[in-house]
């Protein structure tokens, strides 16, 4: 392989046009849209009564955004454990669960739905909401739908399998628990900055033609000044976190944006789902499993479309650069923790290990609906062929 393709899918104009499933998936009672993911935890906490509590628990290995929506809304977070499979550490989860917990968050990491067990009988004993945090995947197949049926509450992040750029949304699925949006405009440079980078999408995807020479020309130009002008700041760990997963309150606050909502309107879900698990399917098939590189989910159910196709590869970091240069298109998940999880002194030592393991090893590997079942069975072969000429190396010292 001598290209790289993205590791998610990038806007063509073509994704503007025609009008999928839209009305099927979503026309239903008590959907709301946001700006993106962690504006829909942030408005449904901010709604919530003080009587349920000040505390809310998260999974401690994650992804910071799913962190700083509770901590905007006023609440202390805690974490419970998840092991190596990425499976809930019920023990832990409920020796937690107290009178201050307000809501316990779960997250179906990639697609995969997590296994809830005593949970939501263990919330509803103790008061707390149940949030389903559907962000890796919001769709479920087999018939297609819209997933997060199990919560009180699910939360959407429909930038993960469609090229919205953003686009959150929650569902009340308790009947009797109220919520009110917040619908607040979105900041006109955001807007702006939002729409001019699906615009630029579509123009490098487009087959060629001296506009998209003459912008290619202009936008390579600036990257590379913006890119030399980081390189030079003084980043602490808290101005790295800030800048990598930022948290504005005002877009918290705000609806979807009109471009995201119309290339939601115009997706063809079947088909995002069909490709997705095809893909899913072609990288179990071809990757060789060693005891260096394994799947975090050996199976894929009838029920799931995958965001991604995750593995457990040893020293991840020493070679996932070289794997994106030869044509891995490949990605990260939970490598960052936040900064509250630094502080938290009940997390264990076991529970440490784990979550450290997993941020310093967990590689994905990209399934989207851009890329074909040979491209992905290609870049498998290349994984393959990496592995294997590195433990020969490694052999032969």
């Amino acid at each position: 392989m001598t290209s790289t393709a993205s590791a998610h899918p990038t806007l063509r104009f073509a994704d503007l046009r025609g009008n999928g499933e839209y009305k099927t998936l979503f026309d239903a009672p008590g959907l709301y849209f946001t700006y993106n993911g962690r504006g829909a935890i942030y408005q449904f906490l901010r709604w919530l009564p003080e009587s349920y509590g000040d505390t809310v628990l998260l999974p401690a290995f994650h992804c910071p955004t799913v962190v700083d929506p509770a901590l905007h809304a006023g609440y202390q977070v805690r974490f419970f454990a998840i092991n190596e499979n990425l499976d809930i550490d019920h023990e832990d989860l409920l020796n937690k669960l107290d009178t201050r917990v307000a809501a316990v968050l779960i997250i179906n990491y990639f697609g995969f739905p997590a296994k809830l067990g005593p949970l939501p009988d263990a919330c509803r004993d103790a008061g707390a909401i149940l949030i389903e945090d559907c962000a890796h995947s919001f769709l479920r197949t087999d018939p297609c739908r819209l997933g997060g049926e199990r919560g009180d509450v699910a939360v959407f992040s429909f930038k993960k399998l469609v090229p919205s750029e953003v686009g959150g949304g929650l569902r009340i699925n308790r009947e009797g628990l109220e919520f009110r949006p917040i619908n607040g405009a979105i900041p006109w440079r955001e807007s702006l900055r939002t729409d001019k980078h699906l615009f630029e999408q579509a123009i490098e995807n487009l087959d060629g033609g001296l506009f998209k020479r003459l912008y290619c020309s202009i936008e390579g130009a600036r990257v590379a000044y913006k890119n030399r002008r980081r390189s030079t700041e003084d980043l602490t760990p808290e101005r790295e976190l800030a800048f990598e997963y930022p948290f504005e309150e005002p877009l918290a606050r705000a609806r979807m944006g009109r471009i995201s909502r119309r290339i939601l309107t115009a997706a063809s879900f079947t088909e995002i789902a069909r490709a997705r698990r095809e893909n899913y399917k072609a990288v179990l098939h071809t990757l060789r499993l060693t005891s260096r590189i394994r799947p975090v989910f050996d199976t894929l159910p009838d029920t799931v479309c995958p965001w991604a196709f995750p593995v457990i590869l040893n020293g991840r970091s020493q070679i996932d650069f070289s794997l994106r240069e030869a044509g891995v298109p490949l990605f990260t998940f939970g490598e960052t923790p936040h900064l509250a999880l630094r502080g938290e002194k009940e997390l264990g030592q076991a529970t440490s290990r784990t979550v450290r393991h997993l941020r310093g090893n967990l590689l994905c590997l990209a399934l989207h609906q851009r890329l074909s079942a040979e491209y992905v069975a290609a870049y498998c072969h290349t994984i393959n062929a990496y592995l294997r000429h590195s433990l020969r190396d490694h052999n032969s010292l």
